[in-house]
């Protein structure tokens, strides 16, 4: 499980609030590049951790729809073979003991 941020899509958000006038808040999309992760990066991370599944949370900027996932992805299937999920509100992923099945419900 690792956040994920997507830093081309972001961009819109940032031009966005700038076009309203919305300086202080585009700042804010402008800095937390700083301090997230790219879905690459991510890949990367758990590709090197040896992990065989990659779940994104705390996604930004929110993604309205499973339409968008592979814009917000970009090229993180390239960084990591095992399956990614893209986390969405209510998932629930549990491991249960002994096994090595991981199970994926959602909650509502």
């Amino acid at each position: 499980m690792h956040e994920a941020l997507q830093p081309k899509l972001l961009k819109y958000l940032t031009a966005a609030l700038d076009a309203k006038g919305l300086k202080n808040t585009a700042q804010i999309t402008r800095d937390i590049v700083n301090y997230h992760t790219t879905p690459e990066q991510a890949a990367d991370t758990a590709r090197e951790a040896g992990a065989r599944n990659l779940v994104l949370s705390h996604i930004v900027p929110v993604v309205p729809s499973s339409f968008f996932y592979p814009a917000f992805l970009g090229d993180a299937h390239a960084h990591f073979k095992g399956p990614i999920t893209v986390g969405e509100d209510g998932m629930l992923f549990m491991l249960p003991t002994g096994s090595s099945v991981i199970e994926k419900r959602k909650l509502f």
